[in-house]
């Protein structure tokens, strides 16, 4: 999990770069296997 949270903070760090006013930034990890509730899964 530790990747995933270094991957998000430095997504979060690139986005706040290009776009200084952005305030709030929702970022959605895709995890293989995972999808949100009522979407399918790919290849399903």
């Amino acid at each position: 999990m530790t990747e995933l949270a270094d991957a998000i903070d430095a997504c979060e760090a690139r986005v706040r770069a290009a776009v200084p006013i952005a305030t709030v930034i929702y970022l959605e990890p895709d995890i293989p296997g995972h999808s949100a509730p009522g979407t399918a899964s790919p290849g399903s």
